[in-house]
């Protein structure tokens, strides 16, 4: 669990800095982000547990030395190429794909045998000391969410209810590590609850606090013109709320009811209670950006993408890929075609194929279940395969138990 609070706080970091970014051209305090996760990296390595993690589960599951073959095979490819393709790609794999995949390793890693975490672990042996500690680190969450909300409405809507800023090319930055810590917060809230009793009956407000949490970070993510992150912590939150549910089918239909329920209620209360103002100047209801979902810009321009050289490219070196494209498609399902070939296709998607049936079928981890398959949906569908929160999700089911 300890782990799971570095994803938390990097997070909560990444969005601190990327926030302060946006709306003062500032990097914030301390490090930029890029080099604040590398020494938490480098740090968490010198633990014992973390190497051993990384090494054995090769031996107890063979088939997650796919994806280390896959980023041998990237940073293999890129020395066939020189100038930009071979800069950009080395780029990309020590500040997006490397880092995602260690955070996500050291987050899932099992720190109860060092010394390091031993004295603070004994602590909170202790149910009482568990639960507060895990209540207490959901609040600061809360609370959190609400500030970054507060200091975007003031600083960005108060002046004027237009979602372009200076430098609105780190949105999407700011998005990436939102996700990451929402799945960070999200594993804190499983483990607390784990320790409640009678979790049956209080699955209706335990739902409800969820919605509200979502309504939150939704109506934070449009603030600053995300559209992917708040697709996919919806999802995510959706995903946890079906597998929280416990007992039999008629019972979880109930509680599908009651979220329904919820999501009904919030809607209209949106909506209702709201300014309109607000709501046109967000993404989603934007009139000069959409006419209508199904025309919003960010669906049509990747629509438009594929349609126009998108097929040309999956027909350039179908085999090894070509590292050299510069205008690439949205999707991790494409780009991973275009940039790698087949060889890349098979070894990046075989290995969440099979970590998929593994966690799906087999395992009973609910945090899994809930951020794998909306992060691997939303990366298809609108995002390439270097995509932070995806190395993220790939560190996470590598190091599973």
């Amino acid at each position: 669990m300890p782990g799971k609070l570095l994803a938390l706080f990097v997070g909560m970091y990444g969005v601190h800095v990327y926030g302060q970014i946006i709306l003062f051209e500032s990097k914030g305090f301390l490090l930029s982000t890029f080099v604040f996760v590398w020494l938490i990296i480098l740090g968490s390595f010198t633990v014992n547990s973390t190497l051993r993690q990384v090494i054995t589960t090769l031996y107890r599951e063979w088939h997650k030395i796919l994806i280390l073959f896959f980023i041998g095979y990237l940073a293999l490819n890129a020395l066939f190429y020189a100038g930009y393709p071979l800069l950009y790609t080395l780029a990309t794999l020590t500040s997006i794909i490397l880092p995602g995949f260690f955070l996500g390793v050291i987050s899932n890693v099992d720190y109860k045998k060092t010394l390091v975490m031993t004295a603070w672990l004994n602590k909170l042996k202790t149910e009482s000391m568990a639960k507060r500690m895990y209540k207490l680190i959901g609040i600061l969450g809360i609370l959190f969410m609400i500030y970054q909300t507060y200091l975007f409405y003031v600083n960005k809507l108060g002046m004027a209810l237009v979602l372009a800023t200076v430098n609105n090319e780190y949105y999407q930055d700011l998005g990436d590590y939102f996700i990451i810590f929402y799945c960070g917060w999200l594993a804190v809230r499983e483990n607390y609850r784990k320790w409640q009793r009678r979790r049956d009956r209080s699955y209706f407000a335990f739902s409800l606090v969820i919605m509200i949490e979502m309504a939150v970070c939704v109506l934070f993510l449009q603030l600053i013109g995300s559209n992917k992150a708040p697709l996919t912590v919806v999802l995510i939150g959706l995903l946890y709320l079906y597998f929280s549910s416990e007992g039999y089918i008629t019972y979880r239909l109930r509680q599908l009811a009651a979220i329904l329920l919820i999501s009904l209620v919030s809607i209209v209360a949106f909506f209702n209670f709201v300014d309109p103002e607000i709501i046109s100047s967000l993404r989603y209801f934007n009139e000069a950006e959409s006419n209508g979902f199904a025309n919003n810009s960010s669906i049509t321009s990747r629509w438009d993408q594929l349609a126009g050289g998108g097929i040309e490219q999956l027909n350039n070196n179908w085999l090894f890929g070509d590292l050299s494209i510069e205008h690439y498609i949205h999707s991790s399902l494409v780009t991973i075609q275009t940039h790698t070939g087949l060889i890349g296709s098979l070894l990046f998607w075989l290995f969440f194929g099979v970590q998929g049936y593994y966690i799906y079928i087999k395992s009973d981890d609910k945090f899994l279940k809930a951020v794998t398959l909306p992060i691997v949906f939303v990366s298809i569908i609108s995002s390439v395969f270097w995509w932070l929160p995806l190395w993220f999700l790939a560190g996470l089911v590598y190091a599973r138990k």
